[in-house]
């Protein structure tokens, strides 16, 4: 999983978006383990509001998004995933 928006909903808490990449391991017994992935290479600015998939077992493909309602990406980045 990449991006998306962390931090605290509530009066007077800010959201902001992240360019964090996660990845789950579902065991049988519906255990869910998230970590955190270090991606090397140009890796894309904060953003939410995007798509994304895998399209190898080490490799992620994220298109567009938002960093702001004004501020949107129209641009394709494809993140070497290193790590677990």
């Amino acid at each position: 999983m990449f991006g998306g928006l962390e931090g605290k909903q509530g009066k007077g808490e800010v959201t902001k978006p992240t360019n964090h990449v996660f990845k789950i391991r579902l065991a049988a017994n519906n255990v869910c383990d998230w970590s955190l992935v270090q991606c090397s290479g140009d890796v894309p600015q904060s953003r939410t509001n995007h798509a994304s998939c895998a399209i190898e077992q080490d490799r992620l493909l994220i298109f567009g998004g938002y960093y702001t309602s004004k501020n949107r990406f129209n641009d394709v980045y494809i993140l070497k995933l290193t790590g677990n």
